[in-house]
């Protein structure tokens, strides 16, 4: 006797369903997914029981024709594709045909459509008893109504004893599905706060004013990046906005709302120290490309999604953060920090001794090059936005120190704090940069060779990086029972440092394992750029600020250290009269 046996349908629907079918959330994205494939430009969304006792979802889409019904809560059957091209190229929201079929499943499903090609409206009833089709009394488009969720799987209804995280899902959900169609109005209530209601917007940010209130467009940046048929586009945190959690990261391939786990790391990255540690930034970010570069079809909720280029979509994702971040928010100082309305003035200016009584011991900024007139930061291309804006204002009057760190100067666009230390970063690293691009030799040759202090279970860690590390300057020397030793080193490394560095070095590899030679010596000058820079109460004269301020001056991104945070502050006319009550 054969103990194999091929599955019934309902107990196949059964499974599907548990892929896709795992939420009160998940069946309002299934729902409002066809809405939207349907044209609609309303929706409206109600909830009771948070989800399990009904969901109801109502659009002035196209409508299903009454022939169709039947076969819309079938598994598998679907307008969308017919072939495998077609789900290659699949540009609708949803193609599998299943999520009718499994949401009936473990429901009791009844769906009400009217076509606009037809006079009168149909239903279908699905439940433990069958399938009932009747007439029905709707204007053209189509109502969903789910009721009793998981009625016959009572130990996932179970399952969702959090009230809060379920009714979190869903406003989650909601939120993602109405920024990706600021076209479409739509209305949320879930019969316990008060019902949401958007208007159709001409663009995302209207949506998410909407959502988050008129004065999220005061606290994002927007952004734009474009290479070679890829684009991203959305909006970013200024420097004073973030989050306690990554959930506000969000993320849409081609209007999908997706996960994508390395979006965050590179955010972080890329704001650096202007983030404060164990904060987040807020985005609302649209990656748009070619179907055929993306594979929508790999996760049964469509929530992941795999790159047919990922290097080159990581890259350009890196880029366009980079590029905006350091772009964003100007030099005011109202872009860094949110500045209480009443703050007094209370920071008083002292002059500078004269230039013949200063410090003989001077700190003369040893790592700076002369740079050519025009020089550019290696490989940046800048914007036309980035261009044609200021950089480090001209004309600037420098006064003194203060608290050891900032320099302060004026001209007559207002007061100015220039941070010595982030200044000298972004010199060094343009510098380093510089290097890379114009091909030189970053190995030294040692005269002696230095022994490295490794211990032997990390040998051969170390040696697997070795010809990565060569192209960062460093040449490795295996002695066998003796251990390691350099025999060069990066030639703008300091005596005594070559045994940090080259940890500093194996360490950025090994966290990012796929990055080019490029990324990892940007990785590094990053590093030694701080370790590089004047530090704080390090001596130093008005001559020594006003070289530095010149040599920021040239550099390509001069408004920003290589980890982000700012080297220069604006305080305006403005908003110095606005301290005092009193207007310019």
């Amino acid at each position: 006797m054969s103990r194999i046996q091929k599955l019934d349908a309902a107990l196949i629907a059964q499974i599907a369903a548990g892929e896709v079918i795992e939420s009160p959330a998940a069946i309002v994205k299934e729902l409002v997914e066809n809405a939207l494939d349907a044209g609609a430009t309303s929706i409206d969304i109600r909830v009771l029981g948070d989800g399990f006792d009904e969901i109801q979802v109502r659009d002035n889409g196209t409508g299903i024709v009454a022939a169709d019904l039947e076969l819309a809560v079938t598994s598998f059957a679907t307008s969308k594709i017919s072939s495998l091209e077609d789900l290659l190229k699949a540009r609708t929201m949803g193609f599998r045909g299943e999520a009718l079929g499994s949401i009936a499943s473990v429901s009791r499903l009844t769906i009400e459509s009217r076509s606009k090609a037809e006079e009168h409206g149909s239903s279908i009833q699905v439940d433990e008893h069958g399938r009932q089709i009747a007439p029905a009394a709707i204007d053209a488009g189509t109502r969903v109504v789910v009721r009793d969720l998981f009625y016959n799987v009572p130990v996932r209804r179970d399952y969702y004893q959090n009230v809060a995280k379920t009714r979190k899902q869903l406003s989650e959900m909601f939120i993602a599905l109405a920024v990706a169609s600021p076209g479409v109005a739509f209305r949320y209530d879930n019969a316990i706060d008060e019902p949401v209601v958007l208007s159709r917007q001409a663009a995302v940010i209207g949506r998410m004013q909407g959502i988050w209130g008129e004065k999220i467009a005061q606290d994002v940046m927007p952004l734009y990046h474009e290479v070679n048929g890829i684009a991203l586009e959305g909006y970013i945190s200024r420097f004073y906005f973030y989050r306690t959690h990554a959930s506000d990261v969000r993320f849409w391939v081609n209007r999908r709302p997706v996960v994508y786990k390395p979006l965050v790391m590179l955010l972080r990255n890329a704001y650096g120290e202007l983030m404060p540690k164990g904060r987040f930034p807020f985005a609302a970010l649209f990656l748009s490309l070619p179907e055929t570069e993306v594979d929508v079809n790999v996760h049964p909720q469509k929530r992941e999604v795999r790159f047919r280029d990922e290097k080159r979509v990581l890259s350009l994702l890196r880029d366009a953060f980079h590029r905006t971040i350091s772009e964003g928010g100007g030099i005011a100082a109202h872009s860094m920090v949110r500045m209480p309305g009443n703050m007094p003035a209370t920071a008083g200016l002292s002059r500078e001794e004269p230039p013949d009584q200063r410090d003989a011991t001077a700190f003369h900024l040893p790592l700076f090059e002369k740079a050519p007139e025009n020089f550019t930061e290696a490989g940046a291309e800048l914007s036309a936005s980035a261009q044609a804006r200021p950089a480090v204002p001209q004309n600037l009057v420098l006064h003194s120190r203060i608290f050891n760190t900032f320099i302060v100067a004026t001209n007559d666009e207002g007061l100015f704090l220039i941070d010595q230390h982030t200044a000298h970063e972004r010199i060094n690293y343009e510098r380093f940069l510089r290097r890379l691009a114009e091909k030189r030799d970053m190995a030294q040759q040692l005269a002696t060779p230095v022994a490295l202090g490794i211990a032997a279970p990390d040998r051969g860690r170390i040696l697997a990086k070795r010809d990565t590390l060569a192209v960062m300057g460093f040449m490795l020397e295996d002695l066998g029972p003796a251990g390691l030793a350099l025999t060069s080193v990066p030639s703008y490394l300091d005596p005594g440092e070559e045994g940090d560095a080259l940890q500093k070095a194996v360490a950025i590899i090994e966290h990012d394992e796929e990055a080019d030679s490029a990324v990892l010596f940007d990785q590094l000058a990053k590093d030694l750029s701080c370790r590089h820079a004047i530090r704080k109460g390090e001596t130093a004269s008005l001559t020594d600020f006003a070289e530095l301020i010149d040599q920021l001056r040239r550099c390509a991104s001069p408004l920003r250290c290589p980890h982000g945070r700012p080297t220069i502050v604006r305080i305006d006319e403005r908003e110095i009269f606005s301290y005092f009550k009193r207007q310019v």
